[in-house]
């Protein structure tokens, strides 16, 4: 039996994909899709997966695929860095702003960054992706394009996902904040609250 790519998730994908499962108004498709990736991440082989969800056992591995590829290629965060790298003056040193998806704590990742001691890793508070608009751009690519595709190998989801880029940039929009500063922070310290009072209890 061929190695089985891993699946790695972070908490904020795994309260989504268990919402996704949960809600009566969720599409049956992504329900599936959203129970294959759990079971996977949970490291369950395809064919118990295949067995439990009544479904074929091919499916699951393509979904395993594109999904363990796409959240977890090690190798593309030490890329990354090494063009960086490259083209930043040798006397600057490097600070990359990253989220805290776990590529970035690969040992891969780890190892090169001990001999590159001039880049400087700083991770953004877990659950605040909703201030990055990179991250927002990747939540409208997944619901305009990802959610409504079916794609069976990590080239297919890497053209999918460039096309909707170009079709996008045909006609772009700005992201505009509706809110002002103030609003956001003081939702922010909301929030906070309520997260320590949650670790207390």
């Amino acid at each position: 039996m061929p190695a089985q790519v891993k699946v790695t998730l972070s908490e904020d994908d795994k309260k989504r994909l268990i919402k996704n499962t949960r809600c009566r108004t969720t599409p049956i498709r992504l329900v599936e899709r959203s129970k294959i990736v759990l079971l996977a991440s949970q490291g369950q082989p395809n064919y118990k997966i295949a067995q439990k969800l009544g479904i074929d056992v091919n499916k699951v591995g393509r979904w395993r695929n594109v999904v363990g590829l796409y959240r977890s290629p090690p190798e593309q965060a030490v890329v990354f860095c090494k063009e960086v790298n490259k083209q930043t003056p040798a006397d600057k040193a490097l600070h990359l702003i990253i989220d805290n998806d776990s590529t970035h704590k690969q040992e891969d990742v780890k190892k090169w960054l001990k001999k590159n001691k001039r880049v400087h890793l700083h991770f953004i508070p877990t659950s605040s992706s909703w201030l990055n608009l990179v991250e927002r751009f990747f939540g409208l690519l997944t619901e305009k394009q990802l959610q409504r595709g079916v794609f069976t190998s990590a080239k297919e989801l890497e053209a999918a996902s460039y096309n909707f880029i170009a079709r996008h940039n045909e006609s772009p929009k700005p992201f505009v904040w509706t809110k002002s500063a103030e609003a956001i922070l003081e939702k922010v310290n909301r929030a906070r609250t309520v997260l320590r009072n949650q670790q207390t209890v």
